[in-house]
């Protein structure tokens, strides 16, 4: 164990039985595959004694397609079969299935699961790009996953990073590389490959829900990625983070963004965030506390009144050309003063429609897209995408939408504690006097976190008051004094630990980080105290 068999059941009415070597007490998992490859097979599994008898009655699982059984091995038993045969009597060449048996004692093996959400993905020509999040499902396997490409499109590069080590996804990129002015589609696949467990792991990037899914299961793995006209013109985004920016936790993480315009992609922008985390879920529910995301669900960066001046001159000077136009044609060309007056707006037309395009040229290109980090954001490498959506003047229609390239950032924490050389703080006392033992230590405070932090202790027994101190802004040293009772009749209490925490957001002072530091405290009768020993050198870790 584990094994496995593979069949097919040709004939009407036939059934496989299979011969498995078993010893007594084992807990055994008999599981059959054929729905979830793609087979009709109904499955029916029974399992019996080598004489026939019935050990276990048809299985008709309700909430699984395929047959699985959980059993025993009782006594005096040394190999059973287990029968295969599908419930409505059928067969054929497609009644394909495959019997899996494994220990339910025996450690699960590490494995990963790639799930997206769509498989389809348009890309605007040329040079356009489409960000999508590929998410991981990992079993017992923490390790870096990498991605690769197979039927490259012909038209498009994929830019697939590997996806590190513990992270819940990664962001892949489709850029537009052809420069024909005609739409196309393309198909492709992604498949994720790891080590997990000295064994080498392939795994297919699949749709999590296909509509053909239960009869052509492997048509979840093709993935589309199509070129298209864009609609109107459109607004290119880039962002830059500084090259020490981090994510860290519970603080507000900005992003300069730079946008550029075509020369006439007139409207306000819509900026928004994608990111390579799922929103995690809380007791079934999705908890966008728990998410990176951006300060406000969007931000809109408003036309300047300069631009909509510019905008109304030319649109009404369009208008007038227009106009125009339809006079000249209907009095079929021969009238001269129409012609001048046509002429003369048209004149008007273009250089009013040059101040337009310079004053959108001029307009502002620079913002600023804010990052909330939750507290409790798990310390692995995160990709990040900002999205500009350009608007229809009057805000209620997207006209077209660009992608910035992914940025990697690292989750750190925003408060540490400075580490000790000795986790055993040994302290004296005497049957009448209380033991008074002074914690003294350093805090480091990350990105921009500046502010107070309370300094305490957890996992006190009962009788030890719980001692606190406040370190104030702009300062990181501590002493905590710890008060022993002289009637408490330990020698010694273990599992204890400090404990920093303070507000790494001043906008958010009810969202606290905090950082924890183990140790013991060892207590002698009448002995000298020996202090903590003083903090190790500043290290930075996630």
């Amino acid at each position: 164990m584990p094994s496995a068999a593979s069949g097919r059941l040709i004939a009407a009415g036939e059934s496989d039985s299979w011969r498995v070597p078993v010893k007594q007490g084992e807990k055994l998992r008999f599981e059959v595959f054929a729905d979830r490859l793609g087979s009709p097979l109904d499955s029916m599994l029974e399992l019996k004694k080598p004489d026939g008898g019935d050990l276990w009655a048809p299985n008709d699982d309700a909430v699984r397609s395929d047959s699985r059984i959980d059993f025993t091995v009782p006594a005096k038993l040394s190999h059973l079969l287990a029968v295969v045969s599908d419930r409505h009597g059928r067969g054929g060449r497609r009644y394909l299935y495959r019997l899996a048996v494994t220990r339910t004692t025996d450690p699960a093996v590490a494995d990963f699961d790639l799930v997206v959400a769509s498989n389809s993905y348009n890309v605007p020509f040329p040079g356009g790009r489409h960000v999508f999040r590929v998410d991981v499902v990992r079993r017992g396997y923490n390790g870096e996953i990498r991605l690769d490409t197979i039927g490259a499109p012909s038209h498009f590069r994929l830019l697939t990073p590997s996806i590190p080590a513990g992270a819940p996804g990664v962001l892949v990129t489709v850029v537009n590389t052809s420069s024909e002015g005609k739409t196309a589609l393309d198909g492709f696949r992604l498949v994720g490959r790891s080590t997990a467990g000295g064994t080498s792991v392939q795994r297919p990037v699949r749709i999590a829900a296909h509509p053909l899914a239960s009869s052509q299961p492997w048509l979840r793995e093709d993935l589309v990625v199509g070129r298209s006209v864009p609609p109107s013109p459109v607004v290119a985004i880039d962002v830059k983070p500084a090259s020490t920016e981090s994510l860290w936790r519970g603080q507000e993480v900005p992003l300069p963004i730079q946008l550029s315009r075509d020369p006439e992609a007139v409207g306000p922008v819509r900026l928004s965030l994608v990111t390579s985390q799922k929103v995690p879920l809380v007791k079934g529910k999705p908890n966008a506390g728990a998410a990176i995301r951006g300060a406000a669900a969007t931000i809109d960066i408003p036309v300047s009144t300069k631009v909509k001046a510019a905008l109304d001159a030319a649109t009404k000077a369009r208008a007038a050309v227009d106009v125009l136009e339809k006079k000249v044609t209907a009095a079929g060309g021969a009238d001269a003063a129409l012609k001048g007056q046509l002429v003369k707006a048209r004149v008007d037309r273009d250089a009013k429609v040059k101040v337009l395009r310079k004053a959108v040229a001029t307009s502002s290109r620079e913002a600023v897209y804010r990052v909330i980090v939750p507290p409790g954001l798990p310390l692995v490498d995160y990709d990040l995408s900002v999205v500009a959506e350009l608007r229809s003047m009057d805000n209620k229609t997207a006209l077209a939408r660009s992608f910035s390239p992914v940025r990697r950032l690292t989750a750190r924490r925003s408060l540490e504690i400075v580490a000790r050389d000795d986790s055993v703080v040994r302290a004296s006392r005497t049957a009448k006097s209380d033991a008074i033992v002074r914690l003294r230590g350093e805090i480091i405070r990350h990105g921009r976190f500046g502010g107070d932090v309370t300094v305490t202790i957890a996992g006190q027994p009962k009788g030890i008051p719980v001692p606190k101190v406040v370190v104030k802004a702009g300062a990181s040293g501590f002493e905590l004094p710890l008060k022993v009772p002289a009637g408490f009749a330990a020698a010694q209490i273990a599992n204890l630990a400090l404990v920093v925490k303070g507000p790494a957001n001043p906008k958010a002072p009810k969202i606290l980080v905090e950082a924890r530091q183990p140790f013991s405290l060892l207590l002698s009768a009448n002995g000298k105290s020996t202090p903590p020993p003083p903090p190790s050198p500043r290290t930075l870790g996630r």
